[in-house]
């Protein structure tokens, strides 16, 4: 399953990725298999924002290529063109979790969103 947010500005997009992961990289056993795969640097400065309790610098941890790895973001062409190479290599179905971007955004739009992406797929 792989976070999805779409949204017509990337960065807002991406920004909703990291809001969305810090549940994540906060557990120990994240913690580990993403040090495993390659994300040591950003899990250290996770545990040190965890250790000063510092919310925003949690978030600010998740690099960008973290965040591109592991989840699916952006305007819905950018979504579109993810979902359509991860087909390319033989995924059949892909399953989407919605997340609203951020924290001003209106109830529902998160599936809006993903409606969107759908819509331009079929």
């Amino acid at each position: 399953i792989a976070n999805c947010v779409v949204h017509a500005d990337r960065a807002t997009a991406r920004d909703g990725v990291r809001r969305a992961l810090r549940l994540y990289v906060g557990m120990p056993n994240y913690q580990r298999y993403f040090t495993s795969v390659g994300y040591g640097d950003e899990i250290e400065a996770v545990r040190k924002a965890i250790a000063q309790q510092d919310a925003a610098a949690v978030r600010a941890a998740i690099s960008a290529r973290f965040a591109a790895d592991v989840a699916i973001f952006g305007t819905p062409g950018e979504v579109r063109d993810r979902v359509a190479a991860w087909r390319a290599v033989g995924f059949e179905h892909l399953p989407l979790t919605a997340v609203t971007p951020d924290s001003t955004a209106a109830p529902g739009g998160d599936w809006r969103a993903i409606e969107d992406v759908v819509d331009g797929l079929a």
